[in-house]
């Protein structure tokens, strides 16, 4: 199997690439190694000649960037030159990518379009992380996979791009997968480096909050035995069985245990009732949600005290507890997250960016934890919503 890395940025050394080393680990579980790994410039002859070299000589070959909006991601049009088929528009595919963008915060634009050009016979890989689906031709056991640029992407997009290609394993190969949520990549390996089975047969995906692990044995019965071993050493921070994002298991839980939830949202501007409404059947147990971004809405809408937020500032605690009760009793509901974070990319005042704080009102008890992420913007958003989400699922396991 080849590898084409896409973009002048790589070339010029103002990005290090870091998505050869996971297309390859991911790679290895099926059995199917790189021969030949290349960086090529945003042009499309010659990303177009490669993957002809690729298909003709190797059969296989994995793109990595060059699926953006503008005029320099040439890889959809070079994948469509090299396979002698068209690019057309799916509207589909466009629909959820504007869901997309309105959950990552970002105002819809007419150059947006152009992620869902589509060539012809390509099937579409949701990407659970960023915007930008990854594209999969498949000829009997030849085939073309075009994944993002970004390492957080292509850790969302391999695992589920795998799955498609099981059958291209060497040998008869069972994968078994484990959800993660609220551990480091690190503290996972560390873990699980004490179960000497385990050695050499987990891939790990992380995001920004989740880490998937993918775990591969040619023996079903053996398989289970491990998943089961990762999964007791691993304790509550499994959230899945499945590759899913943890508003998936948070709905099945809150169905379950038949309780409800609302949510009270400052920093992530909905994000958090966006995630949970995403599942479908959430009208069982959602009961709403309020976006109070300033402290008169917070105060107005939640019942938030002036008092509090001046003595304690938006970004604490207290606010967030304060918030959490308030949705509680808005909506009436069993269960009711807040949340309130400085988004960056930078500081408010003296609270750097980042910072963020959690509320969460149980049973007549609110009580909050604080955090500081790193990244965009974008990513503080979802890595506050998604925490917010798995604390709601550990107090209810």
């Amino acid at each position: 199997m080849r590898v084409i890395l896409v973009g002048d940025e790589i070339l010029s050394g103002r990005v290090r690439d870091a998505n050869l080393a996971l297309i390859a680990q991911g790679f290895s579980h099926l059995g199917v190694r790189i021969s030949r790994a290349e960086v090529l410039p945003d042009d499309e002859d010659a990303i177009s000649s490669a993957i002809n070299r690729a298909l003709s000589e190797d059969g296989r070959v994995v793109l990595s960037g060059g699926l953006g909006p503008t005029a320099d991601d040439k890889t959809r049009q070079a994948l469509a030159r090299a396979l002698g088929t068209e690019i057309a528009f799916d509207e589909s595919l466009y629909m959820r990518i504007k869901e997309r963008l309105s959950a990552l915060g970002h105002e819809e634009l007419g150059i947006h379009r152009n992620y869902a050009l589509v060539p012809k016979g390509f099937a579409i890989i949701p990407n659970p992380v960023g915007i930008a689906p990854g594209l999969l031709w498949r000829e009997g056991r030849r085939f073309a996979l075009a994944l993002p640029g970004v390492p957080d992407e292509v850790s969302g997009l391999l695992p589920r791009a795998l799955d498609l290609l099981r059958d291209l394993a060497e040998e008869p190969l069972f994968i078994g997968t484990i959800s993660v949520a609220g551990m480091k990549e690190a503290e996972i390996a560390e873990r699980l480096e004490r179960i000497p089975e385990l050695s050499g047969r987990i891939a790990y995906y992380p995001r920004l909050v989740e880490v998937i692990l993918k775990i591969g044995s040619p023996n079903e019965d053996e398989l289970s035995r491990l998943i089961k071993l990762a999964s007791d050493e691993l304790g509550k921070a499994v959230y899945s069985l499945e590759d899913e994002g943890i508003e998936a298991a948070l709905g099945r839980l809150l169905r379950e245990r038949g309780v409800s939830i609302a949510t009270a949202e400052s920093c992530t501007g909905g994000l958090i009732a966006h995630l949970i409404t995403q599942v479908p059947g959430s009208s069982d147990y959602m009961r709403g949600g309020v976006v109070a971004y300033t402290p008169d809405a917070k105060n107005r809408v939640l019942g938030v005290p002036m008092e509090i937020i001046e003595r304690c500032s938006v970004y604490s605690p207290e606010v967030a507890e304060a918030m959490a009760m308030g949705a509680a009793e808005l909506f009436g509901s069993d269960i009711a997250l807040s949340s309130t974070c400085v988004a960056g990319p930078g500081p408010d005042g003296e609270h750097p960016a980042g910072e963020s704080y959690i509320g969460l009102w149980f049973k007549g008890r609110t009580e909050s934890s604080g955090f500081r992420f790193g990244g965009t913007r974008s990513g503080v958003k979802l890595s506050v919503a998604k925490t917010a989400l798995d604390m709601v699922r550990k107090r209810l396991i």
